[in-house]
This record gives C-alpha cells, sequence and structure tokens, in this order.
C-alpha cells in the first residue's frame, strides 16, 4: 500500500483509458463538469490539478470544457470543495456536480 497525497490509504486502483485511478476508502467521489471562458481552460485545468481533493481532470469535447474528479469523506465538504474552490477559480463560468452511487 502506498498513501495518497492527502495521506489516506490507497484500497485499489481501477485503470480507465489507461489512466490509473486512486481510489480512498469511505469516500464521496463527485464528477465536475466544467465550462470555462475562452481560452481559460488551460489556466482552469492547471489549477484545478494542484487541489488536493483531485483525483483527475480531463478536456472533454461536448457543452462542457473539463471533467474533474474530486474525493471528500461527506457530502458536506464535495460542496464546500465546489463552493469554495471550484467556483472561486478564475476562468469557470458554469459547473454541474454529478455525485457517484454506489
Amino acid at each position: 500500500r502506498s498513501a495518497s497525497k492527502l495521506g489516506h490509504q490507497i484500497n485499489d486502483q481501477t485503470s480507465i483509458s489507461g489512466t490509473k485511478v486512486q481510489h480512498m476508502s469511505s469516500t464521496i467521489r463527485a464528477y465536475l463538469l466544467i465550462e470555462t471562458q475562452a481560452g481559460e481552460s488551460n489556466a482552469v485545468l492547471e489549477s484545478l490539478s494542484l487541489l488536493p481533493q483531485t483525483v483527475q481532470v480531463d478536456r472533454v469535447t461536448g457543452p462542457y470544457d473539463l471533467i474533474c474528479i474530486v474525493e471528500a469523506v461527506s457530502l458536506d465538504e464535495v460542496g464546500e470543495i465546489v463552493r469554495e474552490k471550484i467556483h472561486t477559480t478564475p476562468g469557470i463560468s458554469r459547473t454541474m456536480s454529478c455525485i457517484r452511487f454506489k
């Protein structure tokens, strides 16, 4: 076992399109669909990738520009991350949060 960047124990890894994704035990996972202002997607991607709760950030096609996967210990923490970290990131115009079911 190795520790994640949050200091939690990793309990498994899953390969999605060749990318290893780490899962922390007892966490809530949220998929954040993000629309950025024109020309801002690279800066937003960089900012989001630096957040300790970010598992993965990808550029995507369609109505949204990025998908950011975050993990937290509770729905309240996910809400706090979205309100205080994601919505305050310069260059983000709109978001949609999707919480994973188990």
